[in-house]
């Protein structure tokens, strides 16, 4: 995968794609889906 791209694993295990403008215009979404663990 080229740099700054990002992958999420989504329903039925389909995986979608995000380019690095994509990742900058949604990572609060992106932050909020991680798990509480991922802060600790």
């Amino acid at each position: 995968m080229p740099h700054g791209w990002s992958f999420a694993v989504e329903d039925h295990g389909r995986l979608t794609y995000q380019c690095p403008d994509c990742v900058r215009a949604n990572i609060r979404a992106i932050e909020g889906k991680l798990p509480e663990e991922w802060w600790e």
